[in-house]
């Protein structure tokens, strides 16, 4: 064979290797993003057209949206309402929406859809077909809580009259809170509705994580009543649970944490030390104690600086049970400035039925007011403050000393704080030493 003929024979042959080569690699990057596929496409959100009823020029909708695995792209949750001469469209967020579209055409076909982008175009995840009529009486528009605070809540609702034979005497709105718990409310309050307003402000009502109960009464000149519109809305979860600050000296701060008490979700806790807007530290918190006993649980930070601005922020991740959305954010805040430097000795004497206790303290900022003791019962059910001790300082030259006697306690089991204190502030003392009737165990 010439060698050319060879040189073409090889030429061949490696074609062919670079097809074969081409297809096997194309179809290992099928196979690939296949299973890619399969394995990280979320669950699909839900929606669900909770109220909708035409109103003059009006629709009043309520929609119900749940978006477990954070599908849906930011901004393009939406509802719809058209026709082929009409177009209005209003955003949406995750958990209950309550609201309307005004200045439609009146006595014609519309059709109202829930749409999202889940990466791939606007999806509609719900839809209803309607027309618009005239009508009198009162309809419930919207329902926004505007503010969710120590458990407060204080709650805008929106509303629409129409009478123009002037019909009702008086339009009441009653309202109320049905807890988790309960079927109904137990007590409702009544406002009167100015028939020229539009929107009203509910004020007071105490309770978490509980549904609000509206119903919008009419009553005529015959003195019968109507009810014009009845509502129950979700109001937005809220987790309770705080954090306090309890000693803060020099180079450390502790913090009191106290987790929500429910029982039926799974919550992640986590605090951050901040200087600024930076956080320099984090820590996680194990909950995993019976809730229902709701004993604080203790934290420390240390080796900080002295006589600089700290904030520790308790974190929580979990589940929202309404919206299904997983859920990060900030539960509660402390600020504070640890003392300055500051150098102390303590020494305690038993001596029989009293403790004998000698502090001196180096204090060249005067923080250190005086002393504390406090003493304890320690029991199987928790611990329990029995006494609480302040007592000034002896000057000696540059350093502050103090000797006393604390009496035993006649408990079985006690413990004795000993400490300094700066009266600017609760959380300024710093506890020294910690005396014991019992073997203290490690936990």
């Amino acid at each position: 064979m010439s060698r050319w003929k060879a040189l073409q024979e090889k030429r061949k042959q490696f074609t062919r290797f670079q097809v074969l080569k081409s297809i096997f690699s194309s179809v290992i990057m099928t196979v690939v993003v296949v299973t890619a596929a399969v394995i990280f496409i979320p669950q699909s959100p839900e929606a669900n057209i909770l109220y909708l009823e035409p109103f003059n020029d009006r629709v009043l909708y309520q929609i119900s949206v749940v978006d477990p695995d954070n599908a849906i792209i930011e901004d393009s949750l939406k509802v719809i309402l058209e026709n082929q001469l009409d177009y209005h469209e209003s955003s949406l967020e995750p958990g209950d929406n309550n609201g309307y579209f005004e200045g439609l055409m009146a006595g014609s076909d519309y059709q109202i859809k829930v749409v999202a982008d889940k990466g791939f175009g606007l999806e509609v995840l719900a839809s209803e077909n309607l027309e618009t009529e005239v009508k009198t009486g009162g309809r419930i528009t919207a329902v926004d809580v505007i503010s969710h605070e120590d458990e407060m809540n204080e709650i805008l609702v929106g509303y629409l009259i129409s009478d123009p034979e002037n019909q009702y005497q008086r339009i009441d709105i009653h309202y109320g809170l049905i807890y988790p718990s309960e079927e109904t409310a137990f007590f409702y309050q009544t406002l009167s509705l100015d028939k020229t307003s539009q929107q009203v402000t509910l004020q007071g009502l105490h309770g978490g994580n509980a549904r609000l109960h509206l119903i919008m009464e009419g009553f005529l000149g015959s003195g019968a009543s109507v009810v014009l519109d009845e509502r129950i809305v979700q109001l937005p979860y809220q987790l309770y649970a705080s954090l306090y600050l309890t000693e803060v000296s020099d180079r450390l701060a502790s913090v009191s944490i106290y987790a929500d008490m429910c029982c039926e979700m799974e919550i992640s806790y986590w605090l951050q030390l901040e200087v600024g807007d930076r956080v320099i530290q984090e820590a996680a918190l194990d909950v995993s104690a019976d809730p229902m006993t709701h004993e604080a649980l203790t934290f420390s930070f240390t080796k900080l600086r002295p006589g600089h601005d700290y904030s520790i922020t308790l974190m929580a991740s979990y589940r929202d049970p309404y919206t299904l959305q997983s859920v990060q954010r900030a539960v509660s805040n402390v600020e504070f400035r640890t003392l300055e430097r500051f150098e102390s000795e303590v020494s305690v004497e038993d001596i029989g039925s009293a403790y004998q206790v000698t502090i001196t303290a180096v204090d060249g900022f005067d923080q250190c007011d005086g002393v504390f003791y406090a003493v304890y019962e320690v029991s199987e059910f928790g611990t329990w403050q029995i006494q609480y001790v302040t007592l000034p300082w002896d000057l000696v030259s540059d350093t502050k000393t103090v000797t006393f006697l604390i009496e035993k306690p006649a408990y079985e089991q006690y413990r004795v704080d000993v400490g300094i204190y700066h009266s600017d502030e609760s959380y300024y003392q710093v506890r020294l030493t910690n005396i014991f009737s019992y073997v203290e165990v490690d936990s």
